[in-house]
């Protein structure tokens, strides 16, 4: 009985940790991008934002659930969108890769979504909530899920939004 129990308690936890992990891929990326196009706020958007997506040759395993990826794409792409609606042309480009924590030593993945927008967006401003673009479900998920986002330079963009995730380990 307790084998059978030992291997119920294993079993349990691997179901667990398929649930509540997500494996970044640039089709499913692409989607979440079709579906905030398709939502009624953005059906008048004169400006389409050209989106690229250039994962990294790793496979990043996020420790968190595919509604949860979806939430944080879904809401970095509304707020491009929201304000590109004034521009003429805008651009959105996504990469991620996999960094390590140069304190904790930690790999974690980093998901930066860089844009063409000239506005101003600090760190602070988003971890305070001064930002109701979606930003704010954004650095609310993101730290429910033990990660951070942040504003970041980028080459060729304006900004990047560089949102960092625990990934999980390879077993």
């Amino acid at each position: 009985a307790e084998r059978i129990n030992d291997l119920g308690f294993s079993e349990l936890g691997h179901l667990i940790a398929r649930v509540s992990t997500t494996l970044l891929l640039k089709d499913r990326v692409e989607e979440v991008y079709r579906d905030v196009l398709g939502e009624p706020a953005f059906h008048d958007l004169q400006t389409l934002s050209e989106l690229t997506v250039k994962p990294c040759s790793e496979q990043i395993m996020l420790r968190a659930s595919a509604s949860q990826v979806d939430t944080i794409f879904s809401n970095l792409f509304r707020n491009i969108l929201e304000l590109s609606s004034e521009m003429e042309k805008s651009e959105i480009q996504v990469r991620w890769g996999i960094e390590e924590d140069p304190i904790t030593m930690e790999r974690e993945g980093q998901i930066r979504v860089a844009d063409s927008i000239p506005l101003f967006v600090t760190t602070e401003m988003i971890r305070s909530r001064y930002i109701a673009h979606g930003l704010g479900i954004v650095s609310q998920l993101s730290s429910q899920l033990k990660g951070s986002i942040c504003v970041e330079d980028e080459p060729d963009f304006v900004k990047a939004i560089v949102v960092r995730l625990p990934i999980q380990d390879e077993a």
